[in-house]
C-alpha cells in the first residue's frame, strides 16, 4: 500500500499546534476543518485581539491570521506578537492581494495564502514548519536583543544597522544612568532616585524592554513613597537585567 504525503504529515506533525484568527464564520470553518483533516490541532481566535490574548496563554507553531477583522486587524495583531517577542510564524490570509506587500512584511508576517483558501495551500505551509522543538514552544524573553530589534523594527520600521547602532546607544547610556540610580540610592536621595528611575523607564519601554522597565518602575514608586528598605533589593533586580541584555548585546554585536 503506497502512503500519501498527507500521511506523514499528519505523523510528523501531529504535536503541531496552530492558531487561526477569521472573523467570517464561513471561512473560519473551512480552514479549520482543513487543518484538522491534515492532522494538526487548531485553535480559533474571532478577531485580533483574541489572537493576541491566546498567544499569551499557549504556545502555536503557526499562525494564520485574516487581514481584515473587527476589533483589532491582522496586521496590527502581527506586530503586537512580534512586540511581545514571539518568533513563530505568522501567514496572511488575504482577498486583497496575489502578492506579500510591504505592508504584510513590516507588521511581521511572513508568507501569505491569498483566498479563497484551499487543502493544497494550507497544506504546503504547515509542510514548510519545522517539527516543534521545545526552544521553538518557548516565549522569547521580551528583555533579549532578538526581542529587543523585532520591536524596534516592528514599531519604527528601522533598518538592522540603525536599530544595532540604537541598542548601542541604550546599553552605554543605560550604564551611565545606572551609575547615577546607584548614588542616589545610596545617598537616600529620593527625588533624585526617582528621576533617574523614570529616565531608565522610558527609554526601555521605547526599546520594548519590559522586565527592564518594570523593575525601574518598582524603583520610581519605592522612592516616590520614601521606602527606603527595599532600594537595595530593586536596584540589585535592575542592574542584573541590565547587566545580562548588554552582555547579550555585546556577543552579538
Amino acid at each position: 500500500m503506497v502512503l500519501s504525503n498527507t500521511f506523514f504529515l499528519k505523523r510528523n506533525l501531529i504535536m503541531m499546534r496552530i492558531l487561526l484568527a477569521e472573523d467570517n464564520p464561513v471561512n473560519q470553518m473551512i480552514t479549520r476543518k482543513i487543518v484538522e483533516k491534515l492532522g494538526t490541532k487548531v485553535d480559533v481566535a474571532n478577531n485580533g485581539r483574541e489572537a493576541v490574548d491566546m498567544v499569551l496563554k499557549e504556545s502555536y507553531t503557526l499562525i494564520l491570521m485574516d487581514v481584515n477583522m473587527p476589533v483589532m486587524n491582522g496586521a496590527d495583531a502581527a506586530a503586537e506578537i512580534r512586540r511581545l517577542g514571539f518568533g513563530m510564524p505568522i501567514v496572511a490570509l488575504t482577498a486583497d492581494s496575489e502578492n506579500m506587500t510591504d505592508e504584510l512584511e513590516n507588521c511581521g508576517m511572513t508568507d501569505f495564502i491569498s483566498k479563497p483558501v484551499n487543502i493544497s495551500k494550507i497544506e504546503a505551509i504547515i509542510n514548510g514548519c519545522r517539527k516543534p522543538e521545545k526552544t521553538s514552544e518557548r516565549r522569547i524573553n521580551t528583555d533579549s536583543v532578538e526581542g529587543c530589534i523585532s520591536y524596534v523594527f516592528t514599531q519604527l520600521g528601522l533598518e538592522r544597522d540603525i536599530v544595532t547602532e540604537l541598542l548601542g546607544e541604550f546599553v552605554e547610556d543605560s550604564k551611565i544612568h545606572l551609575e547615577y540610580l546607584h548614588e542616589a540610592v545610596t545617598e537616600k536621595d529620593m527625588p533624585r532616585a526617582s528621576s533617574e528611575a523614570h529616565y531608565i523607564k522610558g527609554a526601555a519601554r521605547n526599546m520594548g524592554l519590559r522586565n527592564i522597565a518594570a523593575a525601574a518602575e518598582a524603583i520610581e514608586k519605592n522612592a516616590r513613597s520614601n521606602a527606603v528598605s527595599d532600594y537595595e533589593l530593586l536596584y540589585n533586580d535592575i542592574k542584573e537585567k541590565l547587566t545580562v541584555f548588554a552582555a547579550e548585546f555585546s556577543r552579538l554585536s
